[in-house]
């Protein structure tokens, strides 16, 4: 975990991100113990906030999460007829939205 941090304006590694880090990790790791499995899904892309996301999500255990944000795997995420604006879905594509994660899901190996 050498460079985890997202660098503020000033080049100093932001704590928020190493927090939340470990916030969701506890998480994992308390709700397992509960024969509780979270899956943590990391959404259609958002310029605001994608950085950050994926800081935090590449940090996570692999059996927790679903990346919906991946242009390579993907690529029908990245069409201009799926969006409403620059990061909301339109009909069309919040429907190929929940036909993918419904594939997804049912790929993951859950825990019972």
């Amino acid at each position: 975990m050498a460079k985890i941090f997202e660098q503020t304006k000033d080049k100093k590694q932001s704590p928020q991100i190493q927090f939340l880090i470990e916030q969701y990790r506890g998480l994992i790791k308390e709700t397992k113990a509960k024969g509780i499995q979270i899956i943590f899904v990391n959404s259609t892309p958002n310029i605001y906030t994608t950085k950050r996301r994926k800081i935090i999500f590449d940090n996570l255990p692999t059996d927790s999460k679903i990346n919906m944000e991946d242009p390579y795997n993907l690529p029908e995420f990245y069409q201009y007829q799926y969006f409403y604006d620059t990061h909301h879905l339109n009909s069309k594509g919040a429907e190929l939205y929940s036909q993918k994660l419904t594939q997804l899901f049912t790929k993951l190996h859950i825990h019972k």
